[in-house]
């Protein structure tokens, strides 16, 4: 596995308010170093699929409960 899979695998397991608050905390910041830029891409990137992930999750939960509800 490379480094990168890796690290967005491990951030992967790291709830999503953390990595949010982390990813604020890096958005104050004036000036970014290299490291700092990937890390906040890799943290958006990560951001992005929990949060398709759980909207995913949220529309099934409905539709079995409407389905539930009407059946």
């Amino acid at each position: 596995m490379l480094r990168n899979e890796y690290r967005e695998r491990k951030l992967a397991n790291v709830p999503l308010y953390v990595l949010e608050a982390e990813l604020w905390e890096l958005s104050q910041l004036t000036k970014l170093n290299k490291d700092t830029r990937n890390r906040k891409t890799r943290l958006e990137k990560v951001i992005a699929v929990k949060q398709f992930a759980q909207r995913k999750i949220q529309e099934k939960v409905q539709a079995q409960l409407e389905k539930e509800k009407n059946g």
